[in-house]
């Protein structure tokens, strides 16, 4: 079934109704126990308490596990989004606002709230995507004014003191900026000397 079933676009959007939980028999054993499994492959829809409102035993055709999917979705009961889901989609239209504005400060804490919630999934995919995307950035801002350490060290700190806030939360980048701000006040004081 994980080869046809699972890949198949009316299936796969019929099971966004439920949260797919994989479970190895051999070793979860109560829970096997809780919804009588007792072959395999076997499916069991359940509502947002847990109750099982409908089960697929065996390997079946992709089309009758789909039906049985959309069969569980009428009779499953709609659970209310956890504070926790709440809160990540919260944090992900924060995140969208940042992106469409290409303000990497704010973008940096909307990640920040998706990654201390710590649930694995698209939202954290996708908050991980964005600390890449603006660490490489950051980090190259912050080797532009490096660059310009040598010649003009005012330069080069105007340029690290703008990466520290527009990378605000990023520690690396922060980091990495402080030590090019230390270095142009040293080389400021040294010229003045």
């Amino acid at each position: 079934m994980a080869g046809a079933a699972f890949k198949d676009p009316e299936t796969v959007k019929v099971l966004a109704h439920f949260t797919p939980i994989l479970v190895d028999g051999d070793v979860e054993k109560k829970i096997t126990a809780k919804y009588g499994v007792s072959g395999y492959p076997n499916t069991v829809f359940a509502d947002a308490k847990g109750k099982a409102v409908k089960s697929v035993s065996g390997a079946v055709p992709t089309n009758t596990f789909k039906n049985a999917a959309e069969a569980a979705a009428k009779k499953a009961k709609k659970g209310k989004p956890s504070k926790e889901f709440k809160a990540l989609q919260k944090a992900d239209a924060e995140l969208t606002k940042a992106l469409d504005k290409d303000s990497p400060s704010k973008a940096i804490a909307a990640v920040k709230k998706i990654e201390k919630i710590g649930r694995k999934g698209h939202f954290a995919d996708r908050a991980a995507g964005v600390r890449e995307k603006y660490t490489k950035a950051g980090m190259a801002a912050v080797a532009a004014a490096e660059g310009a350490l040598a010649d003009d060290p005012a330069t080069a700190e105007k340029k690290a003191k703008a990466v520290l806030r527009e990378y605000r939360g990023m520690g690396e980048v922060e980091a990495a900026a402080k030590k090019v701000v230390a270095a142009a006040k040293a080389a400021a004081e040294a010229n003045t000397d």
